[in-house]
């Protein structure tokens, strides 16, 4: 008698069944690489998309939520879906990974005509023909108007054409895609040094504290400080990187 009391109490107390097991980010960007796999970027996206939802910081997903973006033509929001991941990660390793793909998307062609129109450019600037290198840069933007490379070579070759007040936009332009790209503040140091210095060591006095900085990068910083009436701040950074790395000399 008593067993079976026990024995009803169970059979009322047990659940129906077992609770469903809660997705998680790891599951959710598996389902995405499923699609992946099979050319479907499309449909891979919302569960890359549930998988950041789920865990803001799960990089993996911030990735393969940029590269199916780029394969579906759209590089601008591509590269702002990879900036917001790094935002959102916290580690350092999953940061450095996602500004690296940042950089590879930026100078990634949809084309082979847009590959050689820039080819153009950069041989025209090496055989110091910047102004026929403005025409072919120029045209290869009109195809591919986010590539960062295009537009840092657009910046470059119109400094060297004289063009200078044309300039800027270009470069402003690469910065905002990758605001990790170094040769574009350096290019824009050298444009604004005497005439927004403050904006200049925005861009290049982090950069300048670094032992491997580039001698633009150092230069620039240490003129726009003497613009900035930081004249000692500018001799010690210079006479730093002198002794550090005498083949400045």
């Amino acid at each position: 008698m008593r067993w079976g009391i026990v024995l009803g109490f169970l059979a009322v107390a047990a659940p129906a069944g077992a609770a469903p097991k809660k997705n998680t980010a790891f599951q959710a960007h598996s389902k995405g690489v499923e699609f992946v796999a099979r050319g479907k970027c499309r449909e891979a996206l919302p569960h890359f998309e549930e998988a950041n939802r789920i865990n803001p910081g799960f990089s993996p997903a911030w990735l393969e939520r940029g590269r199916c973006l780029m394969l579906g033509g759209d590089r601008a929001r591509a590269i702002a879906v990879l900036s917001q991941g790094i935002e959102k990660s916290a580690r350092k390793e999953d940061r450095a990974r996602l500004s690296r793909e940042i950089h590879s998307l930026g100078e990634f062609f949809f084309t082979n005509e847009t590959f050689q129109k820039c080819q153009d450019g950069l041989n025209l600037l090496r055989k110091g023909m910047a102004e026929e290198a403005v025409d072919a840069l120029e045209e290869a933007l009109d195809k591919e108007p986010d590539n960062t490379l295009v537009l840092t070579s657009l910046g470059r070759a119109r400094i060297l054409a004289a063009m200078r007040d044309k300039a800027r936009e270009p470069l402003e332009r690469a910065l905002q895609l990758n605001p990790d790209r170094v040769d574009a503040k350096e290019l824009l140091g050298q444009l604004l040094w005497d005439k927004e210095p403050a904006r200049v060591l925005d861009l290049l006095e982090p950069l300048s504290r670094k032992r491997d900085a580039g001698e633009d990068t150092v230069l620039f910083t240490a003129l726009a400080m003497a613009q900035m009436k930081r004249v000692r701040d500018a001799t010690a950074l210079l006479h730093g990187h002198v002794e550090e790395r005498g083949d400045w000399l």
